[in-house]
């Protein structure tokens, strides 16, 4: 199982993946800052089992991820 992680906050996202990984130490937490970046991460690690999103990211428009 793969976790995405995406805060633009370092310290709420960190704080956020520290939760995860006490919870589940065996699953990967992908740790993203911007939407944009979620393409690649997919290219690169597969799509994610589940996504922790931040919903207002600075790359963003409302919810729409756009």
């Amino acid at each position: 199982m793969s976790i995405f992680v995406i805060d633009g906050h370092p310290l709420m996202r960190e704080a956020v993946v520290m939760l995860l990984r006490r919870l589940r130490t065996t699953k990967k937490i992908i740790e993203l800052d911007r939407v944009a970046s979620v393409a690649p991460a997919i290219a690169m690690h597969g799509m994610p089992d589940l996504v922790c999103l931040e919903l207002k990211l600075p790359d963003t428009f409302t919810v729409s991820g756009v």
